[in-house]
């Protein structure tokens, strides 16, 4: 069950992000305290798509940082865990997106980062 739902989640979180995002950064900064390197990388990777505001509605509905603090525990960790698979996979940002903005594409160390971060956030949540 656990892995149906990870799969449709997976492939939700794919065919939303192939919606075209705005091009420019977020008006405002999503109400999020992450540590300082990961929400440099999540601003300048992910925030294109997945903030209220953007045109990639799809996207942000599916995971908006601006309402991270609002949203459950069980949804943070299931976002968590979704966020380093589909970093790690090479499924986020996507291929489409990085086209056309190749400076927005996670380096291995910035992959690492965030799923070290969800991994330690996950345990704290949890805990």
């Amino acid at each position: 069950m656990k892995k149906s739902i990870r799969i449709v989640l997976i492939i939700l979180l794919i065919h939303t992000t192939l919606m075209r995002g705005n091009t420019s950064p977020p008006t405002s900064e999503p109400q999020a305290d992450f540590p300082k390197k990961v929400s440099e990388i999540l601003t300048n990777s992910c925030y294109d798509c997945h903030t209220t505001g953007t045109k990639a509605e799809k996207a942000f509905k599916a995971m908006d940082f601006k309402k991270w603090g609002e949203y459950k525990l069980t949804k943070k960790i299931s976002l968590l865990t979704k966020i380093c698979e589909v970093t790690e996979g090479g499924v986020m940002p996507p291929e489409k997106y990085l086209k056309q903005h190749p400076e927005k594409a996670l380096s291995a160390s910035d992959i690492k980062t965030i799923c070290n971060w969800t991994k330690k956030e996950t345990e704290k949540l949890i805990k």
